[in-house]
């Protein structure tokens, strides 16, 4: 008998197609406003929708507040903060749009700014710390990234 471990590859299984690292805080912020179709291409994933993981976040919602974080449509044009009810861990109990949670490709872990607004794997809100943020990879994405509009 032989036991066979089967794990989450860290590795992206398509090469990225237009490698791409912003040098600047600026070029950051300009860098996350793009489209969804050029995130990708900069090695960005799609994890699962904001109302996916709200309806799996439902059952234990514990203390509930409210919080809010930049979003951005479809053409990568900045459209205000949203605010969502959250509950144990920020995890987002309702969500009025739907939007994808896209993670953030794991060569840009050193560019993401402190105090970033970060969108986690449970639809969890929080701000990035480089001091204390997990550099963990999975098919080449960190575990956070930022709300994108779905496209038509």
């Amino acid at each position: 008998m032989s036991i066979e471990f089967i794990t989450t590859p860290h590795e992206r299984e398509r090469k990225i197609k237009d490698l791409y690292i912003p040098k600047t805080e600026k070029d950051f912020y300009e860098a996350i406003k793009k489209p969804l179709s050029v995130l990708k291409s900069y090695g960005f994933g799609i994890w699962d929708s904001l109302s996916e993981l709200v309806k799996d976040n439902l059952s234990g919602g514990g203390e509930v507040k409210y919080v809010s974080f930049p979003s951005f449509n479809g053409d990568g044009v900045p459209i205000g903060e949203t605010t969502i009810k959250v509950g144990a861990d920020n995890r987002p109990l309702e969500c009025e749009q739907d939007k994808w949670v896209v993670l953030f490709p794991v060569e840009w872990f050193d560019v993401i700014p402190d105090g970033f607004n970060v969108i986690g794997l449970y639809g969890e809100q929080y701000q990035f710390n480089k001091c204390t943020a997990d550099n963990d990879c999975r098919f080449g994405c960190l575990g956070y990234g930022i709300l994108v509009d779905k496209e038509d």
